[in-house]
C-alpha cells in the first residue's frame, strides 16, 4: 500500500493558508461595500490576521464577523472622523498657493494621520479601550517602535505602489487585490505588530 499523504505537510499548509486568505480578502470587501463600515472592516481584517500570526486560529467567517460586530461603533466613528479630517485638510491644502508653508505643515500632519490610522484599526482589534486612549496609544506607539513603524507603512504602501507604477501592473494588480491583496498585506503587518503589542501585553 502506499504511503498515506500527511495533512500536516508544508505544501498542504500553504495550499490551506492561501485558501484562508483567499476567504477573508473575499469577506473584507465585502464588507467594505457600505463604505461607513471600512473601518469595522478593516479591524475585523486584523482581529483574524493577528490571531493567524499567534497560531491562535479558529473559525475564520465566524471569528471575522465576531470582531466586526464587537468594533463597529468605535472603528466607525474613527473611520468617519478620518473621512471628517481628510475632506478638511484636503480642501484647505488645493485652495493654499503651493509654495505656501502652511501646504508643508498640512502635508506632515496627513502622513503623521495616515499613520496613526495604520495603527489604530490593529489597536482596536486587540486591546478594548476608548477611541481617544486608541488614537493616543496609535501615535504613543507609532514613535516608540519607529523602526517597526517604518516596516509597516513599508508593507502597506509598497503593494499599491507597484499596482499603480504601470498601466500593464494595474491589469494583473487588481485580480490581486480582489483575491488576496488585502489580507497577505494585513498578514504580513500583523507580523510586524505582534513584535510592537507583545510589549503591551500581560
Amino acid at each position: 500500500m502506499g504511503k498515506k499523504i500527511s495533512m500536516d505537510n508544508p505544501v498542504f499548509r500553504a495550499m490551506g493558508r492561501a485558501a484562508d486568505l483567499f476567504v477573508l480578502n473575499i469577506l473584507f470587501l465585502l464588507t467594505c461595500i457600505p463604505v461607513i463600515t471600512i473601518g469595522a472592516a478593516q479591524s475585523a481584517l486584523y482581529a483574524v490576521t493577528l490571531k493567524m500570526v499567534r497560531g491562535e486560529e479558529s473559525y475564520l467567517i465566524k471569528s471575522y464577523l465576531k470582531a466586526l460586530k464587537e468594533n463597529l461603533r468605535q472603528a466607525t466613528a474613527v473611520w468617519l472622523l478620518s473621512l471628517a479630517m481628510s475632506a478638511v485638510m484636503y480642501e484647505n491644502f488645493r485652495l493654499l498657493p503651493p509654495d505656501s508653508p502652511v501646504r508643508r505643515v498640512l502635508m506632515v500632519i496627513g502622513i503623521f494621520g495616515c499613520v496613526i490610522l495604520v495603527f489604530t484599526f490593529p489597536l482596536l482589534a486587540r486591546f478594548e479601550n476608548t477611541v481617544w486612549r486608541t488614537l493616543n496609544n496609535a501615535l504613543f506607539m507609532a514613535i516608540r517602535h519607529l523602526p517597526w513603524t517604518a516596516a509597516v507603512c513599508f508593507a502597506t504602501v509598497l503593494p499599491v505602489a507597484v499596482t499603480l507604477k504601470t498601466g500593464r501592473i494595474v491589469t494583473f494588480g487588481i485580480p490581486y487585490w480582489m483575491f488576496m491583496g488585502f489580507s497577505v498585506t494585513a498578514l504580513v503587518n500583523s507580523w510586524f505588530f505582534r513584535k510592537i503589542f507583545s510589549n503591551y501585553e500581560a
